[in-house]
């Protein structure tokens, strides 16, 4: 009835600025991503970024959103916060039953940014070497 991560506040919030600090990865890297958290709204509240990834041309049937991280933050009125969520290249992983272990798929991957599953605000691509 209601997708993964809703959540009501006393107030409203805008995610901007989402982004990576590189736009390619090796397979024993680290993503770090940070978007600005603003409060909209009228009074202080908390908000859980979460970060979602999807690969399209994946060999395997996979998601169309996967959950990778979350960070949940509070806010001041009026006020904006920075959150950076790191997610190691290697929670990309699927498992890859005829090889018997996880495997990080080489190519272009979406990370989308939100705070449900639903309600994506940015939309990150980057390349897994």
């Amino acid at each position: 009835m209601f997708p993964f991560g809703y959540g009501l506040s006393y107030t409203t919030f805008a995610l901007e600025n989402g982004k990576t600090d590189k736009t390619s990865y090796a397979s024993n890297e680290t993503i770090s991503i940070s978007v600005d958290v603003k409060n909209t709204g009228k009074v202080d509240g908390k908000e859980v970024v979460q970060i979602y990834s999807s690969k399209a041309d994946s060999k395997v049937a996979r998601a169309s959103k996967e959950l990778k991280g979350f960070k949940k933050v509070l806010v001041k009125s009026g006020s904006s916060e920075t959150v950076t969520i790191q997610i190691p290249v290697k929670e990309l992983a699927y498992y890859d039953v005829s090889a018997k272990k996880w495997t990080v798929e080489p190519g272009k991957y979406t990370l989308k940014i939100g705070n449900s599953s639903r309600d994506i605000k940015t939309e990150i691509a980057l390349t897994i070497q």
